[in-house]
């Protein structure tokens, strides 16, 4: 896991109608998930997480600066189960050189488990593989163009 060569597939997960040659821009997802704040997991999680890349991991991406994706169409139906993503599955390309591969159940493991969420943190950016399974996520450092869509779920 880590950083490797962009593949020249990647599969995003999203409730969004896109169509082949549609753009998704890094960033943009972070202005939907509000203020850090008790109740707002995700943001708080958010924060955790990059309050261990900047001080721990400063040569990982930003998560706030990055489009994510999957390396595969199965990782990609897992995720929207893991995290209940009704929507679509789209093929998608990418102009990055490199991507960041992550185990995504540490991100669960910190929004879940307070007492531990820099640890979780730590193993999300070290690369570590969760002991419950390895779920990806792929970090792309720019854009994503949608080449086709691949199913729908739910």
């Amino acid at each position: 896991m880590l950083w490797q060569e962009t593949p020249r597939r990647l599969y995003l997960v999203t409730g969004q109608d896109l169509g082949p040659g549609e753009r998704r821009l890094p960033g943009r997802w972070l202005a939907r998930l509000g203020q850090a704040e008790p109740g707002n997991d995700q943001r708080t999680t958010e924060a955790v997480l990059e309050a261990v890349r900047s001080r721990e991991f400063a040569d990982c991406p930003a998560r706030a600066q990055c489009c994510f994706a999957c390396l595969s169409e199965e990782d990609a139906v897992g995720f929207a189960v893991e995290f209940g993503r009704l929507g679509h599955i789209y093929e998608v390309t990418s102009g990055a050189e490199r991507v960041f591969v992550a185990d995504m159940r540490w991100f669960s493991a910190v929004r879940a488990l307070p007492a531990t969420a820099e640890q979780s943190a730590r193993s999300y950016w070290a690369g570590v593989r969760h002991p419950r399974g390895v779920l990806l996520e792929v970090l792309v450092p720019g854009d994503l163009t949608v080449s086709s869509r691949v199913r729908d779920i739910g």
